[in-house]
């Protein structure tokens, strides 16, 4: 993991939709959130009624794809033994950025992210 990542790292973070919403979703929780639970907070934001299928699917991708690209980044850490997420100080521009965002796909104040750096 970089002490450091530009606004280019930070996009390239928040490109994706669905892990907008689980860092939206993150950032409501109490400090730590068992992986189950991020599950199903971030596919009532996704889907209007998840089917068992697409809960299996987004814990599919939260766990195999989404989580270790944030935990690598210094955003949150997880533990897939105890199955706990956790955010870390680190998020709190990218969530604050989020925060203007109510769908999680409008558009980002690009003037607070740009030629700003990120230190661990």
């Amino acid at each position: 993991m970089s002490n450091e990542y530009t606004t280019s790292r930070c996009f390239a973070l928040l490109a994706n939709q669905r892990r907008r919403y689980a860092l939206q979703t993150l950032a409501k929780c109490e400090a730590t959130v068992q992986i189950e639970e991020l599950v199903e907070r971030t596919a009532k934001r996704e889907f209007e009624r998840p089917s068992a299928e697409e809960l299996r699917a987004l814990r599919i991708a939260l766990v195999h794809n989404h989580l270790p690209r944030l935990e690598e980044a210094g955003i949150v850490t997880y533990d897939a033994t105890n199955g706990i997420v956790r955010l870390l100080p680190r998020a709190d521009t990218l969530v604050s950025a989020l925060g203007r965002s109510t769908d999680g796909d409008s558009t980002l104040p690009v003037q607070e992210l740009s030629d700003t750096r990120f230190s661990a």
